[in-house]
């Protein structure tokens, strides 16, 4: 039996479908009519990638996230996931700032809101903390010979954990603030934070399942 759904989850459902759309950009209908052969290789090359996330996140926003780096993947799926990661990290840090701004700006908002955004933000600096580590070792994972290494799966094994932090923390504090009350929710900073946590949640995954999609 398949474990109960958060209730973040159960929002983040309703929202993914906005997040994509609102993500998106336009994809030319036909790369290899309307750019150089190297390039419509590049793209194609982006978009099997992505078809990796089709599943469970959203193709289309994990190409159009990734497109301006496609020349530099060269082939190379682990650097597919590593662009993914350092634009999921971006996204975390980003909203870890929003959030402390907001902390730190006397807003006026009740103690309920502001007690729920603290017990969010103490999360974060847990997660953000791996980026080093995690990057490193895919950069390492980007080689043959780092692929051939002893410790290559425990380091993508690793890698795989430490992005998974992003959704774990993320759903911790989703679920947390949510259980503050449905007048917290639906508070100007409530949306912000349902909007600003499924964000992240939307690339984490992204990064996630390209990494998932890496062979030693």
């Amino acid at each position: 039996m398949a474990p109960p759904q958060s209730v973040f989850l159960r929002l983040l459902l309703l929202l993914l479908p906005v997040l994509a759309a609102a993500f998106a950009i336009p994809s030319p209908a036909s790369p290899a009519q309307d750019k150089p052969p190297s390039d419509a290789a590049a793209d194609k090359f982006l978009q099997a990638c992505c078809a990796a996330c089709a599943s469970t996140t959203d193709a289309a926003v994990c190409y159009d996230s990734l497109l301006p780096h496609a020349s530099s993947f060269e082939g190379n799926v682990v650097k597919v996931a590593g662009a993914a990661t350092v634009i999921a990290y971006a996204r975390l840090r980003s909203f870890d700032h929003e959030l402390r701004s907001f902390l730190h700006g006397g807003s006026g908002s009740g103690a309920g809101v502001v007690g729920a955004v603290k017990s969010c933000v103490k999360y974060y600096p847990d997660v953000l903390y791996r980026e080093d580590d995690t990057l490193a070792m895919l950069r390492r994972l980007e080689t043959a010979a780092g692929r051939r290494e002893e410790k290559a799966k425990s380091n993508l094994h690793t890698v795989n954990s430490y992005i998974g932090e992003i959704y774990d923390f993320t759903d911790m504090c989703m679920d947390g603030f949510v259980s503050s009350g449905a007048g917290v929710l639906a508070s100007p900073v409530g949306k912000m934070m349902l909007a600003g946590n499924a964000t992240v949640y939307l690339y984490g995954g992204i990064a996630l399942d390209l990494v998932a999609s890496i062979k030693l």
